[in-house]
């Protein structure tokens, strides 16, 4: 939970939920101090972390193209399904673990420019994966599919992942570097929106921040 202040713009004050700091292996005080110190580790792979991210960017960039053109605007994102890692807080090699994660908006009604995203994360079973695997696979690992393949929930929690899905690894073979291509082709697919938004509307892209 982050506070704001919103007439100053500033962050008055942070908390984070027991079931973050559990799964991280991490006392709050430490987690909170670590993550503003950019020093804690990733919570899943390299390249499940980038693409969580990206889905993540993706969406809130749809939702702020909507309110420049002063649209209706809602993040509402379907429950997404995939792999974290347990104590990852302390960078542990450990097994992973299931989870259903969703993210969704609400626009402050006091002051259209504002506004909040509610990022809701829940461990799940290897049962209810691989039901919503066989039965909803579009809800599951999102970007990676097309890139890695569709992984079951044994291979998901196997900690020899997290090696095989770091990017020095992948690209240190063809598979890897064939599977970072892949990864390339999705992202130009999934972000061409943004560009035909500008061209639609006669507005400059935005020059990429080096």
């Amino acid at each position: 939970t982050v506070r704001v202040d919103k007439a100053a713009g500033v962050l008055t004050g942070v908390d984070v939920n027991p079931f973050w700091t559990d799964l991280a292996g991490l006392h709050k005080e430490e987690f909170i101090s670590r993550a503003f110190a950019g020093e804690m580790s990733l919570p899943t792979s390299e390249l499940r972390q980038t693409c969580k991210l990206i889905m993540g960017m993706n969406e809130f960039i749809k939702v702020t193209l909507a309110r420049m053109t002063n649209q209706e605007t809602k993040m509402e994102m379907p429950p997404v399904y995939g792999r974290f890692s347990r104590n990852w807080g302390r960078g542990s090699q450990s097994d992973g673990v299931l989870t259903r994660m969703r993210i969704s908006s609400t626009n402050d009604p006091e002051n259209p420019s504002w506004m909040y995203l509610r990022h809701s994360l829940v461990v799940v079973s290897a049962e209810e994966f691989e039901a919503v695997r066989a039965q909803q696979p579009e809800l599951c690992e999102g970007y990676l599919v097309p890139v890695v393949g569709s992984k079951s929930a044994q291979e998901l929690m196997d900690p020899r992942l997290l090696v095989q899905e770091s990017f020095q690894h992948m690209n240190s073979c063809a598979e890897g570097r064939a599977q970072m291509d892949r990864l390339a082709d999705v992202l130009d697919k999934e972000f061409s929106f943004m560009f035909d938004f500008f061209a639609k509307h006669k507005l400059p892209v935005p020059a990429p921040v080096l």
